[in-house]
This record gives structure tokens, sequence and C-alpha cells, in this order.
């Protein structure tokens, strides 16, 4: 699960930070550039390292939005449980902080109903 995460946080950055990107925002210089892809990169892995061991055996990630230090995090699980589980393991890391609960919905249509949520924080690491 660790390694699906940092692939998808790895192509997160692959996307952003374009050729074209990268010479507009250094003007060509290697080391600006440098220390550009390197300012963020201890947090993105303490963040990911963190945040797998949060996750309860029964609920599983399936989207992560990182967005002005706010992560979105959507999933499902096999109960509400679970969920709440989920938001008390991140509140007790002391490493995130205004936990909320967006959305939680049981799919009653399904033969094993499942619990789709989205759950924002701050990762504060």
């Amino acid at each position: 699960m660790r390694e699906r995460w940092a692939t998808e946080l790895a192509a997160a950055a692959r996307a952003h930070w374009t050729p074209e990107r990268t010479r507009a925002l250094t003007g060509g210089k290697r080391l600006a550039v440098l220390q550009e892809l390197t300012k963020g990169q201890a947090r993105t892995i303490v963040l990911v390292d963190t945040f797998a061991s949060m996750v309860p055996k029964d609920l599983w990630i399936t989207g992560i939005e990182d967005r002005n230090l706010v992560l979105k995090v959507s999933g499902s699980a096999f109960s509400t449980t679970a969920v709440a589980d989920f938001m008390q393991n991140l509140r007790n890391s002391g490493k995130f902080k205004e936990v909320d609960i967006v959305v939680s919905r049981r799919d009653l249509a399904r033969p094993s109903p499942l619990v789709t949520f989205e759950v924002t924080c701050r990762f504060e690491g």
C-alpha cells in the first residue's frame, strides 16, 4: 500500500514539474531547480509513512488530494466504525489536525454494503 501511494505521489510530482515549468521558475539555473525539487520531498515522505500506519484493516483509501496543506481523503470501508477508527487514529497521531468527515454513505444496493467516505484534515508532520 505504501508503495502504491509513493508511486502516485511521484507521478503527481512528475506531472507538476514539467521541463517548461522548471525553466520558467528557475531561468535555467540547475542549483535552483534542485533546491525547488527537494524542498517538499521530506514532507511527502513523512506524510505517506505516517498516513499509511493510520489506516484500519477493513478500510481502503481510494484517493488523496493535497491542497494548501489540507488533505482530502476518500475511501471505502465495511462499517462506519472503521471510518470513525480511521479518524480517531489520525487525531491521536498528533500529526493530523482538524480531522472532519465531509460525507459518509452506505450503498444498500450492494450485497455487502460498503460505506464510502470523504475526510479532510491538515497534516502538521
